[in-house]
């Protein structure tokens, strides 16, 4: 207990971190009473829950007498602040608490026991001096409540009632507050702020109660604690708050307001001539709230005011409230200016004037933004449930948001549905038309709607607006209107324009890369082929001989006429395979090995085909995309590194007690759903997405599931052949092959659409159906109809998934990017594992330091490949590191100077992934990057994929290309890799 009461004192641990130490010790301790009493006795003495009492109070008795009083006193205070015994139990400790009140003249007593409805026998203590600093602050003598207040506070500096009077004093009277020394100097500042509701209201209202707790044991922190709570309330109708009533039972001082702690047995007790004649003004303003009579001669006509518009409120008539309180609120400091304002609402909602009430709450908030919480904001939301209540104002949707924002999101659709409703009853269309009106409207009200109200989450699920780009476009216009009608926060909604427009570039490019799966690198084939094939194709040109060829001739005049948009002649001439033969000659199997090599590089060259399909679909991003909707419904786990078997699935495992054999066995059949619904997507990924060449009916013993399939045939190679005469060089003869290749692909597209729309989803949604006829047993276990819930929110989002899928399944054949900022892509990679992964959830993703030459710019063609780097660095990450995602750290250090480009990608792992089998297996990868069969391994999936980098990096645009792997002893894995970028230098960087 010593232990836990320095660590709050010392402030070395936060108080909810403490708490969840001790349940842990207390768990083991295996003693509910004995776990009850510690905490209670380190944490929550301040407010008792009644379940804790005895226990508290039966260990109290073993220790010394001075502990079992303190906390005695903590217990009863807390009780006669809730009211929380009853009359019978009062009644029987009435007597011991008369006998230590006479004995000990404990100053904390008489409180208690007015709260209990108890009279204490002593009379009332009354300090004469203390008396008249209270009667200088009724009577508005600001100045000298400062003054003697400070004298009074240097013999009692624990007075923390005089320290709040003194404070309200300065505030009223625009003076200095008086220099403090010790803890109590931090305490007096961070109270000046609460009280005059200044910027950081909330901050110093949360110091002061962990310094509250901090000195938990001392009377003036309980007494501080009750302030603040008091000082945070919301402002209600009923008087007294029930905060007000635990200050007054916690204030060893008795005045005029200890009335407030009173029941009306114990009312006699101040309310009597001496306290009177004590405190002549004091009294009056306590009947003024209590009773609405007053001696007008002797109050402050604003404090007068303030206090019979509370009673009016609270038990007699709102009108002559709100007449009271709409006086006070343009005359009004700090919080109570707030309160009158709240108090205003609270009256026309007692009058059903909603639309003034809304105009109140919103105005004030408007006039200070800093303490949102001190308005009856609820209780005015409270009473616009319907709809045919709603006023028709600009204040009404700002009103929602406000709530939205500070209370709850409960009320988003009456948000946008009040947003909707006022655009279109004044015919607004676009910011510009609110500004227009700005002077019907109010410019303060405009300005918040447009701020506030007018934004994505408000439009989106509105008539108005459809798509995203139309709402994001419409938000930057809206920031544009307000740049120009408020100019002190311009520099803010500038800076919001270009971080929507950086997203929309970003989720721009995003599309873009995702249309860009399938995908060949033509002018790198191209180049590919000339260093191969240059000589041969030449030497074939000049030993060539034409000649007729009247079966070609033939079968290419009839196939003309049967040929379609959807069946060119190429293609038809591929499936037509001659019984019989004609002899060949040593031309034409020069050429049959030119158009066989010319093939093969763009089904499975560097930078084929094949290349692209498995590092921008096979590797990661196909397994990603159909996975997250059951991984983001916790019905799937991660495989194990090994890829055998899964992680345990204890997601769904907070089941009561008793039913961990029925979980386990729900656990075995999300596993066995797991398992089936990864092995349709590695059907997909393993059979279905691989290339198959047939050459006259023949194939390699490849895949007989593929999809993409190229046939050709003798005679679709002699048509090549005759064409071939007609063309200069080999880069015509590429371009005529080519283009009958990406007809063939356009051919097999189709099919693998139809196989995805069709097959496969038909094969996963099937497996749904499984899983919840698998759980048809389980219906009686507690829990299960979530489980049920999160299978058909699952299944619904994976057929969406699947047509996302199909959907890349698109010639991508023109690259039109614009020169980006090096960052681009790293930012690009980024949003697609956040759209993808569903381990990433809760990263906060890479931080970015750039070494950039000013105006550098990266030429638009490296875009994808870099985006496909970063996107295998980024998953390997986030898959790999062994972290959770909230704990995962990665570092992207980039340079771009003199067309030099050097990246350094650092992340943390965790301990346990650093064994001698994983640093051995770093240490293989990083030897195979330098093997002749890496670009083999760049086409396969599984991987790390880092051979897919160093192909990528290969690529024509990037020269003297470099990869490096590294752990360091700090657990930090670091991926280094650079290039000097072809055309990146010069006029290209200054563009």
């Amino acid at each position: 207990m010593i232990e836990y009461i320095g660590k709050r004192v010392e402030a070395t641990g936060l108080k909810d971190y403490l708490k969840t130490e001790l349940a842990q010790l207390t768990d083991r301790l295996g003693n509910e009473d004995a776990a009850c009493y510690l905490r209670t006795k380190l944490f929550e003495l301040q407010d008792v829950r009644t379940s804790s009492v005895a226990a508290t109070l039966f260990f109290e008795a073993q220790s010394c007498a001075i502990d079992y009083y303190e906390t005695l006193i903590a217990i009863l205070q807390c009780a006669a602040s809730d009211r929380t015994i009853p009359a019978h139990m009062v009644a029987r400790i009435e007597k011991p608490l008369r006998v230590l009140h006479r004995r000990t003249a404990d100053r904390r007593l008489p409180g208690i026991m007015l709260g209990l409805g108890i009279i204490p026998e002593e009379r009332a203590v009354i300090d004469p001096q203390r008396a008249k600093i209270l009667e200088l602050y009724t009577a508005a003598q600001y100045g000298l409540v400062v003054e003697q207040s400070a004298y009074w506070l240097v013999e009692t500096p624990d007075d923390v009632a005089m320290h709040v009077l003194q404070l309200r004093a300065c505030l009223h009277g625009a003076l200095d507050v008086p220099e403090t020394p010790g803890v109590l100097s931090d305490v007096k500042k961070a109270l000046a702020v609460v009280i005059a509701a200044e910027s950081g209201f909330y901050t110093e209202a949360l110091n002061l109660l962990t310094i509250a707790d901090r000195y938990y044991g001392q009377a003036w922190a309980g007494y501080l604690g009750a302030i603040v709570r008091y000082e945070l309330r919301e402002q209600e109708a009923r008087f007294p708050p029930i905060w007000l009533r635990d200050v007054y039972v916690r204030d060893p001082n008795t005045t005029p307001f200890s009335a407030i702690a009173t029941t009306k047995s114990s009312l006699g007790y101040v309310d009597n001539e001496e306290i009177a004649r004590a405190y002549p003004r004091t009294q009056s303003i306590l009947s003024a709230v209590t009773k609405g009579v007053f001696g007008t001669s002797m109050v402050n006509d604003p404090r007068l005011a303030r206090y019979l518009g509370i009673y009016e409120l609270s038990n007699g008539d709102p009108g002559a409230a709100l007449a009271y309180f709409e006086t006070l609120v343009s005359r009004g400091l700090g919080s109570d200016r707030i309160r009158c304002a709240g108090s205003a609402a609270l009256a026309c909602l007692k009058l059903n004037q909603f639309e003034r009430a809304v105009g109140i709450v919103v105005d004030s908030y408007l006039a200070n933004v800093n303490a949102p919480s001190l308005l009856p904001i609820p209780a005015v939301v409270d009473k616009l449930k319907e709809p045919a209540n709603w006023p028709q104002s600009i204040a009404l949707p700002i009103v929602f948001e406000l709530y939205a924002t500070y209370f709850n999101r409960g009320q988003l659709t009456h948000l946008r549905y009040a947003f909707e409703r006022f655009q279109q009853a004044n015919a607004i269309g676009a910011p510009e038309d609110l500004v227009d009106r700005i002077e019907e409207f109010g410019k303060e009200r405009v300005v918040a709607y447009l701020a506030r109200v007018w934004r994505p989450e408000v439009m989106r699920q509105t008539v108005l607006y459809s798509q995203t780009r139309e709402i994001e476009d419409a938000r930057i216009r809206v920031c544009g209107a307000l740049a120009g009608i408020d100019p002190v926060n311009a520099a803010d909604y500038m800076a919001e324009i270009r971080t929507r427009i950086k997203k929309q570039e970003i989720a721009k490019a995003t599309t873009l890369v995702e249309q860009s799966k399938v995908y060949v690198d033509i002018q790198a084939i191209k180049s590919a082929l000339r260093k191969k094939l240059g000589d041969s194709y030449a030497r074939y040109k000049k030993g060539y001989q034409s000649k007729d060829d009247p079966l070609l001739d033939s079968f290419t005049e009839l196939m003309s006429e049967l040929q379609t948009k959807d069946t060119p002649l190429r293609q038809l001439l591929s499936k037509i395979h001659l019984v019989s033969q004609p002899p060949e000659t040593e031309a034409d199997v020069q050429f049959a090995a030119i158009v066989a090599e010319v093939t093969n590089e763009f089904l499975r060259g560097e930078h084929g085909l094949n290349a692209y399909l498995s590092t921008r679909v096979r590797h990661g991003a196909l397994a990603n995309t159909l996975r997250k909707p059951v991984a983001d419904e916790r019905l799937v786990t991660s495989r194990h590194e090994s890829g055998v078997g899964y992680v345990e699935n204890s997601l769904w495992k907070s089941d009561p007690v008793g039913r961990s054999e029925e979980w386990t066995r729900i656990a075995a059949r999300l596993e066995n759903f797991a398992a089936k619904f990864d092995g349709v997507v590695d059907h997909l990924r393993d059979s279905l997405l691989q290339i198959k060449v047939l050459h006259e009916l023949k194939d390699a013993g490849e895949n007989n599931e593929a999809l993409f399939v190229y046939r050709s045939s003798n005679m679709e190679r002699r048509f090549f052949q005759a064409s071939d005469q007609a063309f200069k060089d080999i880069d015509e003869l590429v371009d005529s092959c080519v283009e009958s290749l990406w007809e063939k692909t356009d051919f097999n597209l189709k099919s693998v659409q139809e196989a995805l729309e069709k097959k496969v989803r038909q094969k996963l949604m099937s497996i749904f159906d499984e899983l919840s006829d698998a759980l048809g047993p389980y219906a009686h276990v507690d829990g299960i109809n979530e489980v049920h819930n999160a299978i058909a929110r699952a299944k619904t989002a994976t057929s969406v998934q699947v047509s996302l899928v199909a959907s890349w399944f698109r010639r991508s054949e023109v690259y039109d990017r614009p020169d980006y900022a090096p960052e681009f892509p790293i930012q690009i990679a980024q949003n697609m594992i956040t759209r993808t992964m569903s381990t990433a959830k809760g990263w906060s993703g890479a931080e970015i330091q750039s070494d950039v030459s000013e105006g550098s710019r990266m030429p638009g063609r490296t875009l994808d490949a870099m985006v496909d780097i970063y996107y295998v660095l980024l998953e390997n990450a986030v898959r790999h590191s062994g972290l959770e995602s909230q704990d995962l750290s990665v570092r992207i250090q980039l340079s771009l100077r003199d067309g030099v480009y050097a990246v350094r990608v650092e992340n943390n792992w965790n301990d346990s992934k650093r064994s001698v089998e994983a640093l051995q297996r770093i240490e293989e990868v990083r030897a195979s990057l330098q093997m002749a069969q890496s670009v083999q391994r760049a086409q396969l999936e599984r991987g790390s994929g880092f051979h897919k980098i160093w192909v990528a990096l290969k690529g024509p645009s990037y020269m003297d290309p470099r990869l490096e792997l590294n752990v360091d002893a700090h657990n930090q894995f670091s991926v280094e890799f650079g290039c000097r970028i072809a055309g990146a230098e010069g006029a290209l960087l200054d563009d």
